[in-house]
């Protein structure tokens, strides 16, 4: 944890088979808590989920992940929030957001993390805080930079979500 009840997350999604990126965005913003990947990795994470390793990694199946067993969603407490994670494929997010918002107040959800469109997006919908941390490989949209998310949460309240550009 950042400072005392704080909690730091780096989403990701669709890295499409760049370890180094990976490797890169986890040297960068270490130390955190929790490393997201909203899917489409189209490798094996199991390397990232070491128990040795000082952060948790949560991990969704994206519409490229042929052969993953890991879910299409996961929906968990972090650090005393309801937290929903997904590729965003099923919920048509590539037409807006609100099918995932639909989920997410279905949930009681106080966060929702996707990906997919690979163009990154902060967003707030009936009290939910809904993140796209875009694409470190392929980015997409008007800016096309190469992209991830931190969101650190100091209490239910307080949450401050950022949108990064990889270093080259």
């Amino acid at each position: 944890m950042t400072e005392k009840g704080d909690i730091r997350i780096v989403i990701l999604s669709d890295t499409h088979g760049d370890r180094r990126v990976i490797e890169r965005v986890i040297a960068e913003e270490a130390p955190f808590d929790y490393l997201i990947h909203c899917g489409d990795a189209e490798i094996d994470l199991s390397e990232y989920a070491d128990p040795a390793k000082p952060y948790e990694l949560l991990a969704v199946r994206g519409n490229c992940d042929y052969y993953s067993d890991l879910p299409a969603a996961i929906n968990t407490q972090l650090g005393g929030l309801n937290v929903l994670i997904t590729h965003g494929h099923h919920e048509n997010v590539h037409s807006g957001v609100q099918a995932l918002a639909e989920a997410g107040r279905s949930l009681e959800a106080d966060l929702i993390f996707y990906g997919h469109t690979h163009i990154p997006e902060i967003a707030e919908e009936g009290g939910i805080l809904i993140i796209n941390p875009g694409s470190p490989v392929y980015p997409r949209g008007l800016r096309r930079q190469r992209t991830y998310a931190v969101l650190t949460v100091s209490g239910k309240q307080e949450r401050n979500a950022v949108i990064k550009t990889v270093k080259d």
